[in-house]
């Protein structure tokens, strides 16, 4: 298979340095140059990886034969950077959500497939060997009619230091802990509870730290059959960090929450731990894949643009009046 050439567009992100890691690490891609409109973080990632820091987006699609970019600026540049990649014909990845607006996001989509190329978005959790574990759990239907769905998902940055600034400005992040480490949990969510219609939404975000994003938030997920969904995520949380529980009407499912064990009790018989599969491939092997099949990868968009409408409503129900007792 030819090498294929990949530009990170943006510095912004956290995730940009693993990012460049994947293209470094995988033997069909080459990592050919970084942008980012901030000179001064653009250029230390460049150098820390050795290639060209780039000053201009247009150069950067045009004059370093890119075959794909990585796009890890603010969410909020994602439409005018995304679409200017597709435009330019580069097959795109992208850090969660496309958009944080399902208006936003169909503009991106239908630029991004009338140039016919891949865009594949980082959803790494779908993909991990505990979810495909869980996903035979619940399809051997040993916890019988599941009613309830919970995920959380948080971490230490804010108090201890280390996430920047930047995911604290509104106008760049489009948000705080759920439209960014939150979305995980919602996309998890809402695959475990094999539901094809969007839930009602409902969220309570809270600002333990007062730097005007939310930073420890609840949103819960109200299924038309009864199921009801909850996604947490927090900025402020160290210990137990990640988790999953389940619960049907025969059994309960846990995962995580201080504990790599994939615990099963039903009603029949005692707690069963299951074994972890291997991870599949990642998202960023899937994109390469789709790049050479010169097939879109359709359950990754599938599930990328429903991301948009959860985060969409779950920071839209944040802002609806709460009753004060």
């Amino acid at each position: 298979m030819p090498t294929l050439s990949v530009v990170l567009l943006g510095a912004w992100h956290v995730h940009a340095r693993d990012y460049a890691e994947d293209v470094l690490r995988h033997p069909d891609t080459t990592l050919c140059g970084v942008w980012d409109e901030d000179e001064v973080r653009g250029r230390a990632l460049a150098e820390n990886y050795g290639v060209p820091y780039i000053s201009s987006l247009d150069a950067a699609l045009a004059d370093y034969g890119a075959d794909a970019v990585i796009v890890t600026t603010a969410t909020a540049d994602h439409e005018r950077v995304i679409g200017a990649a597709a435009r330019a014909k580069k097959h795109i990845f992208t850090e969660k959500v496309i958009a944080a607006t399902a208006d936003e996001r169909d503009r991106i989509l239908g630029v991004v497939l009338a140039n016919d190329v891949r865009i594949e978005t980082s959803l790494p959790r779908l993909y991990h060997g505990y979810t495909e574990v869980i996903d035979r759990v619940i399809d051997s239907d040993v916890l019988g009619f599941i009613n309830y769905v919970r995920v959380r998902l948080a971490h230490d940055g804010g108090p201890a230091g280390w996430l920047p600034a930047r995911f604290y400005d509104l106008a760049e992040a489009c948000g705080g802990a759920i439209t960014d480490l939150g979305c995980h949990p919602l996309y998890l969510v809402d695959r475990f509870v094999r539901q094809d219609s969007l839930p009602r939404v409902r969220s309570t975000y809270a600002r333990v730290q007062d730097r005007g994003v939310d930073d420890n938030s609840v949103v819960t997920l109200s299924y038309e059959n009864g199921v009801i969904g909850v996604a947490e995520a927090s900025f402020v949380t160290g210990v137990g960090a990640f988790g999953i529980e389940i619960h049907g009407e025969r059994g309960s499912l846990l995962y995580g929450f201080g504990s790599e064990e994939l615990r099963v009790t039903t009603e029949q018989s005692a707690r069963q731990v299951y074994q972890l599969l291997p991870d599949r491939a990642t998202a960023f092997e899937r994109f390469v894949t789709a790049i050479h099949s010169r097939e879109q990868d359709h359950d990754n968009l599938r599930v990328a643009s429903r991301l948009t409408d959860l985060v969409e409503a779950s920071n839209r129900s944040a802002h609806a009046e709460a009753v004060q007792i």
